[in-house]
């Protein structure tokens, strides 16, 4: 899969005073798999396959990386992307889920 794929199939959810962009296939218990930094989403398409097979798989583009909200002068911290995080699964509807790293 490409990138441009890749983007072709991400949603977009609106969380507080950003947005973030993410993608979501399978079915079953949820499985968010988080980027590092300063990386993105995308590195997880390898593994998309198997385990969407077996799993809804939500792949976030974290706030200031990938395809989600780039502005300038907001709080990248690893807190405040923790925050970010749970308020996007609660937009979503994800009560909790297996968090991959």
């Amino acid at each position: 899969m490409t990138w441009r794929d890749f983007q072709r199939l991400q949603r977009v959810a609106e969380v507080r005073d950003t947005f973030i962009s993410y993608l979501e296939d399978g079915k079953g218990t949820p499985v968010v798999l988080l980027h590092g930094i300063p990386t993105w989403s995308y590195l997880w398409t390898p593994v998309l396959g198997p385990l969407t097979r077996v799993a809804r798989v939500l792949t976030p583009d974290l706030p200031g990386f990938g395809f989600s909200d780039k502005r300038d002068r907001f709080d990248r911290s690893i807190a405040r992307q923790a925050e970010l995080i749970d308020a996007w699964m609660d937009r979503i509807g994800v009560e909790s889920a297996v968090i991959g790293r």
